[in-house]
């Protein structure tokens, strides 16, 4: 249903490069609308605290646009 299935869009320096930083992840669905997630602003880890499980999820499908160098720089940046 439309609940496994969420938007993904990533924004940061230098993505898919070394040395690349992820800034700020959105996530949008029909259940949970639209959410930013600034991965700098934060002083708690966001990946830590559940972000992470959202990419890693295999029964959710993320839907992104040219994700290479976004997935790499996630990758290295968080593991």
């Amino acid at each position: 249903g439309t609940d496994s299935v969420v938007a993904v869009n990533v924004k940061g320096l230098s993505l898919g490069r070394p040395g690349g930083k992820v800034c700020i992840v959105q996530l949008a669905s029909r259940s949970i609308g639209c959410v930013l997630f600034d991965l700098v602003a934060s002083k708690d880890d966001l990946m830590a605290y559940g972000l992470s499980a959202v990419f890693a999820k295999a029964t959710l499908v993320k839907i992104m646009h040219d994700s290479r160098a976004a997935a790499a720089t996630l990758s290295n940046q968080h593991g």
